[in-house]
């Protein structure tokens, strides 16, 4: 679950269309719902550990 604010689903998105410019296999869904947004993340099983590296990038992205 993100935090509230529109900024960082901004940034999450374009970390994510540039993601799957790289890695076509990832898969990303935006849920919204009026207290919170969730980013779900989903590739093919021989891929864990590149999700694992993707979310050390969102999490460094994340405003502290």
């Amino acid at each position: 679950m993100l935090r509230d604010g529109i900024g960082e689903l901004s940034t999450l998105a374009n970390l994510a269309q540039l993601e799957t410019r790289c890695c076509a296999f990832f898969r990303f869904t935006f849920e919204v719902a009026a207290t919170k947004f969730v980013l779900v993340v989903e590739v093919p099983s021989d891929a864990s550990v590149l999700l694992a590296s993707f979310l050390d990038e969102i999490c460094a992205a994340l405003p502290s």
